[in-house]
């Protein structure tokens, strides 16, 4: 059996940017950080990373697709093997609201076998 856990809207974008800010760096780093010391990362099969854009944005796609190429490259950083990582743009396809600042995201997923990292 396959166990997802989704971190949805973690990381918000400002508007046709795709760089993280600060804030967004200081608020996952512990996550990270505890992380490379634990078993958070370890052991799941697959992350999947998948940026998504407000459909008003320019060049939605591409931009989606350096979005979240940012969140892989800090999870790299932070010791995530890239072997497992995997990371895709998929534009203005699915907005989650009204919100143009909600649909400028990055979500990303842990994919594995029972749940229990090793």
């Amino acid at each position: 059996m396959y166990t997802t856990i989704r971190y949805a809207a973690d990381f918000l974008f400002e508007k046709n940017e795709a760089n993280l800010t600060r804030d967004d760096i200081v608020r996952v780093s512990p996550l990270l950080d505890v992380s490379k010391r634990s078993s958070l990362f370890r052991g799941w099969e697959a992350i999947v990373i998948v940026g998504h854009a407000d459909p008003k944005e320019r060049d939605s796609l591409a931009l989606s697709k350096r979005r979240a190429m940012a969140v892989r490259q800090l999870m790299e950083q932070f010791g995530v093997s890239p072997s497992v990582i995997s990371s895709e743009g998929i534009g203005g396809r699915q907005p989650i609201g009204a919100s143009d600042a909600r649909n400028r995201r990055v979500e990303v997923e842990l994919l594995g076998k029972c749940g229990v990292p090793a």
